[in-house]
């Protein structure tokens, strides 16, 4: 027969240990939901977390330790249980931007690429040596520091076709002359 825990001092230990502040040791994203290895700030390690902070259409994996410094989570063990905890939440102060204005949202990463929904519209930012691509159907745009490379399908300005279609009429060999474009 089992005992039933409900005494104070049993419901104060489960609260204590409800919540409590950890580091990312390692990092699992080959499960259904990704798993980390934990170190909380009371000395345990724990394997196998399950991150909760993976909200639908969203994704990250987070960062290994490095020079000391590790992302940051905040564990949950279900019922003040150290049997089942989860990572309710989970941030890298390496690489958080910051000074954005309220109502701003974005996606970062710890290169310094980012897609930020300012106040006056969006913002699209790859440091150089990165290229920004957008890939529509058979269609890939390139922005790099060299400029915009298109593949794949047909540029139009106006009504004119000014991609690999593009020719020009009257041409005059030698006058120096090139007509107007079609």
């Amino acid at each position: 027969m089992s005992t039933l825990r409900s005494g104070p001092a049993d419901m104060s230990r489960r609260a204590f240990l409800g919540l409590m502040r950890g580091t990312v040791i390692a990092a699992d994203d080959a499960k259904k939901l990704q798993e980390l290895t934990v170190k909380t700030h009371y000395g345990d390690q724990w394997s196998g977390v399950e991150n909760a902070t993976l909200t639908y259409g969203f994704h990250a994996v987070p960062l290994p330790p490095k020079d000391g410094q590790h992302a940051e989570v905040i564990v949950g063990a279900m019922g003040g249980s150290s049997s089942h905890p989860v990572v309710l939440g989970m941030i890298d102060r390496r690489h958080r931007p910051k000074d954005w204005q309220p109502g701003e949202v974005g996606l970062h990463d710890d290169q310094g690429q980012q897609v930020r929904i300012t106040r006056d519209g969006v913002v699209i930012t790859a440091p150089e040596g990165k290229t920004i691509k957008q890939v529509i159907g058979g269609v890939t745009f390139t922005l790099s520091k060299d400029g915009l490379d298109v593949t794949g399908g047909r540029i139009t300005h106006d009504g004119k076709h000014i991609d690999g279609t593009h020719t020009h009429t009257n041409v005059q060999p030698g006058a120096g002359n090139t007509g107007e474009p079609n």
